[in-house]
């Protein structure tokens, strides 16, 4: 079972998200939080053993990903998300594919954003291995969309001090590999 970010309490089981429906003779069901557009229900006992699933869901996987005061939020296709004031991405504990990852990780792994110059000058902002140029303003949020725009529509929205409050990372492209210089820019490879 894990909380998050919004209190709410979730099962996971084999990397889906699963919420509390009701009390049960036997135990309790728990639906897919893409309910009612996804089906796949758990029925467990009070110890959380599975009695009795349907576990054909209609869409991926959400990514997880735990927050610094260890609660978790949801990263999914056109969903917003939750983000700590620092401007630094939580610890990745699940992939995309939802096989556990092991613990924290250190802020140079790939959940974390950062800011890269490349070898031509131009700034652009690194999360989850993808790049993104700053698109437009609003009166109080930056537009960040991914480096293949138009062709892809992933994007991340970030205030002034380039804290993450929306993003939509769902790539249609692997992403590019990125080579260090000495002198700390970046060129694509």
């Amino acid at each position: 079972m894990i909380t998050t970010a919004h209190g709410k309490n979730w099962l996971v089981y084999d990397g889906y998200t699963f919420y509390f429906r009701y009390r049960m003779r036997v135990g309790q069901k728990w639906v897919c939080t893409n309910f009612p557009r996804c089906k796949a229900f758990l029925c467990v006992n009070d110890h959380y053993d599975v009695i009795d699933c349907l576990i054909d869901h209609s869409h991926f996987k959400r990514i997880l990903q735990l927050c610094p005061d260890v609660r978790l939020i949801k990263i999914s296709n056109k969903k917003h998300c939750g983000w700590n004031t620092m401007g630094i991405a939580f610890f990745p504990i699940l992939s995309e594919d939802g096989s556990d990852m092991g613990s924290y990780h250190t802020p140079e792994m790939q959940g974390v954003w950062r800011l890269i110059t490349l070898s031509n000058g131009k700034s652009q902002m690194l999360y989850h291995g993808y790049t993104y140029f700053k698109l437009y303003k609003t009166r109080n949020l930056m537009r960040w969309s991914c480096t293949n725009y138009p062709r892809c529509k992933a994007y991340l929205c970030a205030d002034d001090e380039l804290n993450i409050k929306i993003t939509q990372n769902e790539h249609n492209h692997r992403n590019k590999r990125l080579h260090k210089t000495v002198d700390g820019t970046y060129f694509k490879i």
